[in-house]
């Protein structure tokens, strides 16, 4: 099996360097984007990854759109989804990972809870 792989839609630079640092430490290849259209073009042209690690606040797109954008279009990355925020979710974001394989981590978070609910995930 190669090595795992994670796409990061996180537009806080600082976050998503911390991220791609911790997947880099477990082995997990990171691909950054700080916009949900980035991402899409990443998905269009590149192998689907692993994992998606979702800011819920991006600049040009929602996380829950970006979400529903992606199950469209690439079904198989449907339960893949780790989204998280610094504000409260919304009953439609808690509802979404209530019912499905999905997670959601609120900001600020722990290192290590990122780093075992990612684990978990892959």
């Amino acid at each position: 099996m190669g090595e795992k792989k994670v796409l990061v839609v996180e537009d806080e630079e600082y976050i998503a360097t911390l991220i791609k640092e911790i997947l880099r430490r477990t082995g997990t290849e990171a691909v950054v984007t700080s916009r949900a259209e980035e991402a899409l073009s990443v998905l269009e042209n590149q192998e689907h990854p692993d994992l998606a690690i979702v800011d819920v606040s991006l600049p040009d797109m929602n996380g829950l759109e970006l979400y529903r954008t992606i199950r469209e279009r690439f079904p198989s990355l449907n339960s893949r989804f780790l989204f998280m925020s610094g504000y409260t979710p919304e009953d439609d974001l808690i509802q979404l990972v209530q019912n499905s394989e999905n997670r959601f981590i609120q900001k600020p978070f722990h290192l290590l809870d990122l780093q075992k609910t990612i684990e978990n995930m892959l």
